[in-house]
């Protein structure tokens, strides 16, 4: 399966490789590869990732969920037939959240990016966190697994 990963940043708030997110978005797209076969038959798997700021993320907040605060993630899905390949969606990173819960968690700003990129990802595959009882924790348990996968790749 070719994966094609566009990475924006329109702020200066924080700096990571595109090159790392990348590759750690592919493999995880690629160990979904089984949910991805249901959604398309097409070879090719497009992501976006933007990331934003602190504006721009309570704007698409209150525009499509009509909640007037920040958050850390907000993902589209567009689950479309391109002409490129299939067109996922969108994921939307909020760098000054980031940076927050990169100091609440006490980790660096380069391990939360990654945790929230597998985050965007698996709900864009259709995992839900805020699902009752089993449904929810798969979402938890696979972004943790994850998680640790990526900070070796």
């Amino acid at each position: 399966m070719k994966t094609i990963i566009i990475i924006n940043s329109n702020t200066n708030i924080f700096k990571y490789s595109n090159i790392k997110l990348k590759k750690i978005a592919k493999k995880i797209l690629c160990f979904e590869k089984k949910i991805l076969k249901k959604k398309t038959e097409s070879n090719t798997v497009i992501l976006a990732i933007h990331f934003v700021n602190k504006k721009t993320i309570i704007d698409l907040n209150k525009k499509f969920l009509n909640r007037n605060s920040i958050t850390d993630v907000i993902t589209f899905n567009f689950d479309e037939e391109r002409l490129e390949g299939f067109f996922l969606g969108e994921i939307y990173i909020c760098s000054e959240q980031l940076l927050i819960q990169a100091k609440e968690a006490k980790h660096s700003p380069k391990k939360e990016s990654i945790l929230l990129v597998i985050h965007g990802i698996l709900h864009l595959l259709g995992y839900d966190h805020l699902l009752p009882g089993k449904k929810g924790k798969i979402m938890i348990s696979k972004q943790m697994k994850y998680f640790q996968k990526a900070l070796k790749w």
